[in-house]
């Protein structure tokens, strides 16, 4: 009982224990009394901090989104001041393919019939309505004329023969063109025979029936 009396007015003498006297600053110590501000001042600065990001990120994801919508109108609307295209025409002389996109002249050369050089200097060198961008079509592009619904003749070796070709285009005897695709080897080149509906491999240099039809694309 003696000792617990000592220990008592020990304690009384020293006072009431403090759970941390470290100071928070220069004058404010941290204690029972007096709790330490620095971890609610930190909170506050750190809060404040992520709303400023968020605001930055949520202002340039809305310049983006502007951004995007303003080109997109852009895009979906036609300037009132560019005159839209004018239509194409046919004419006399030349035809427009629809399907295609290609305009072609209305008839070939209508000369003797020419070799394979001859033919594609025709056409380079066609001034046809205007236009001086001709040439001598792919085989594919000929293939594409064929039309067995569309029906004109040519008159060969005492005979009036049928051939098959859309938009009202003339051929002269034979009804054979050259196309600028190589044929068998490098020495010949693919014609298209519309009396026939077949493309064949011949010599370059030949020229028996063989005519030039000249092509160019449309709208430029």
């Amino acid at each position: 009982m003696r000792h617990t009396m000592i220990f008592a007015k020990g304690a009384a003498l020293l006072g009431p224990a403090r759970r941390d006297e470290t100071p928070c600053n220069d004058e404010t110590p941290c204690n029972d009394e007096t709790p330490c501000p620095i971890h609610s001042a930190f909170f506050a600065e750190w809060v404040g901090n992520q709303g400023l990001l968020l605001k930055g990120w949520f202002s340039i994801l809305l310049f983006v989104f502007i951004v995007a919508a303003l080109q997109a109108r852009a895009q979906n609307q036609t300037p009132a001041n560019v005159p839209a295209p004018p239509p194409l025409v046919d004419t006399a002389d030349v035809w427009h393919d629809p399907a295609t996109g290609l305009m072609w002249t209305r008839k070939d050369d209508h000369s003797k019939a020419m070799d394979w050089s001859q033919a594609k200097s025709y056409c380079s060198n066609l001034r046809q309505d205007g236009y001086a961008d001709w040439r001598l079509p792919e085989i594919q592009e000929l293939g594409s004329l064929f039309d067995s619904g569309s029906t004109d003749y040519y008159h060969g070796l005492g005979m009036r023969i049928p051939y098959h070709i859309k938009g009202q285009i003339q051929l002269s005897s034979y009804s054979a063109i050259w196309s600028n695709t190589v044929g068998k080897s490098s020495d010949q080149a693919l014609f298209f025979a519309f009396d026939q509906n077949r493309q064949i491999s011949y010599k370059m240099t030949h020229t028996m029936g063989l005519h030039a039809l000249c092509v160019r694309r449309s709208g430029q």
